[in-house]
This record gives C-alpha cells, structure tokens and sequence, in this order.
C-alpha cells in the first residue's frame, strides 16, 4: 500500500492539467473570492456542466435525489469533518454551509461544509486598483455527501479526470489531483476535500482530519471545533465511489 506522503512526492511528476480546464470542471472549487476588501471572504465552488444555464434554478426532476439543504446553525444531514481549531499553525478563519439549488442541465450542486485555515490576500497591481478575483487560502477541508459528489463524477472531455491513488488514510481510498494540491478522500458516506498550498500541508491535513460530533451545528466557530485526535476514518459506502449511493 503507497503513502499518501509517497504519492505526493510523486505527484511532481505527474502531468499537469491547464488551469482552465480544471476550473470548468471544478467551478474554482477552493478559491476564495474577495469582494469589498480582504475581510469579507466568500466560496461558492460548483461541479457543473459549462452548457447550464446559470440563471435557471428552481425545482428539478433531479433534485428527488438530492439531500434536502440544511442551515448553518443545524447539524448536517451528513457526517462533517475538520482539524480542529488549528492546524500546524493556521487558524481557523471562516467556517462555511453551502448549499445550492441544482441548475437546470446540471448533474451535480455545491453542497458541502468547509472549514477554512490560514488566510490570503490579493495585491493590487503596481501603481493600480484591485481587480475581480479570488485568492486560495493556506488549507481548506470541505465535507460533501458522497451520494452528490463521488470519485466518477470527475470527467474532462469525456474521459476520467486525471488523479493518482495514494493508497488509504485509515480504511478510506485517497486520490490526488492537480498535481497534489487537492486531495479527496472518500469515507462512510462523505468526501472530504483537501485543498492546500503545497504537499506538505495536504498531506498533514489527510491524516489529521477528525469527525465533528453529529449533533453539532454545521458551522462552528473555532473554539467550539473538535479537539479530538484525529478519526480513525472507514471504508467508503458501497456505491459511493461509482456514484451509485442514493442520498437519503
């Protein structure tokens, strides 16, 4: 069995996709928009076909297969995962739930829970103002039901999206992607996303990350997160990883 922190390393020398191509298949999944300045943060990823029409939301005969969105103030209707207040020195900085409506001729909708640590901060331009953008911070651990988002959801072009297994954390299968700044791990009934500046950081957050009680608000602040050690994580849900797994 290969190492998450072995497949990393090897990871330099996988083939790189264009940052284009990855952004319409991901939606700039783990970047952070700024708007109005460096202190209001705001994440809004979604794996969605280029073809939608963004502005069509509304009931679908999709959505009976969704889960039902839930408030930031109530549990989830699935299991979360963080890594506590802090991490290698990162603070938690924002805590997100989101939840969208399915767009017409979409597949798939941004569901998940994420916890953000570190910051970023754009610089203007010398001798210019701010333009539109968004910056990645240092770590973000996302939660998705995986009955909504699996490992076969990932195409491009009509063919799997290129990833690296890197064996398991625990009992759950890990992939790589992007060249290993993304790492997604997929355990009982939820993928936990990684994203992170560089390997080192990724492959401490994917053995460091750790169950956030059921009964807990989906969005807490750091000081009420989970100071436990880190989940022994299990093996996916049958039918999770093919997408095959009904929500329920």
């Amino acid at each position: 069995m290969r190492s998450v922190a072995g497949n990393l390393r090897r990871s330099r020398r996988a083939r790189r996709i264009g940052l284009t191509a990855a952004l319409l298949l991901l939606g700039g999944v783990g970047l952070v928009a700024i708007a109005g300045g460096a202190g209001s943060n705001a994440a809004s990823p979604r794996l969605s076909s280029a073809s939608a029409d963004p502005g069509a939301t509304g009931a679908s005969a999709d959505e009976s297969r969704l889960l039902p969105c839930t408030p930031a103030d109530e549990p989830a209707n699935f299991e979360t995962f963080s890594l506590g207040p802090d991490f290698s020195g990162l603070p938690m900085t924002a805590a997100l739930r989101v939840c969208e409506k399915l767009h017409a001729g979409d597949k798939v909708r941004a569901n998940y829970v994420s916890y953000i640590y570190g910051s970023c901060e754009i610089a203007p331009p010398a001798g210019g103002k701010y333009v539109d953008g968004g910056c990645q911070p240092p770590l973000e651990v996302q939660s998705w039901p995986s009955c909504e988002r699996s490992l076969a959801d990932y195409t491009l072009e009509g063919l799997p999206y290129p990833r690296e297994s890197a064996g398991h954390v625990g009992q759950a299968p890990a992939f790589l992607f992007d060249g290993g700044s993304r790492l997604e791990m997929y355990s009982g009934e939820t993928t936990i996303v990684i994203f992170g500046l560089s390997e080192k950081t990724v492959e401490g957050a994917a053995e460091a990350v750790r169950a956030e009680p059921e009964d807990a608000p989906a969005v807490e602040t750091a000081g009420k997160l989970s100071t436990s050690s880190p989940t022994p994580l299990a093996a996916p849900a049958p039918g999770s990883l093919g997408g095959e797994l009904q929500c329920r």
